[in-house]
């Protein structure tokens, strides 16, 4: 699989060349493009920012961010299963 830097490449890739699990990249990077998304996680930082991620050292510091970036009151989402879940806004 190659480096996509938009969904619309992964799109592209996807109608030529479909195999298993490159459409979760097409949404994960389809849902970056309207969002920025934290990763708790012990992968490196080149790692975490090669799959659309910002690193975060653990739950509270992303957090810390996420209000910071958005306010206090804002909502964010904690999703501890983030590969098993589908969020919806509502």
């Amino acid at each position: 699989m190659g480096i996509y830097y938009s969904s619309e490449e992964v799109k592209h890739d996807l109608l030529k060349n479909f195999f298993i699990g490159r459409h979760k990249t097409y949404y994960l990077l389809k849902a970056k493009e309207k969002l920025r998304m934290l990763l708790v996680s012990e992968f490196d930082e080149a790692t975490t920012h090669r799959f659309a991620f910002e690193k975060s050292e653990n739950p509270q510091k992303a957090l810390d961010t996420a209000f910071e970036m958005l306010g206090r009151d804002a909502k964010v989402l904690v999703s501890p299963w983030g590969s098993t879940t589908l969020a919806k806004k509502i």
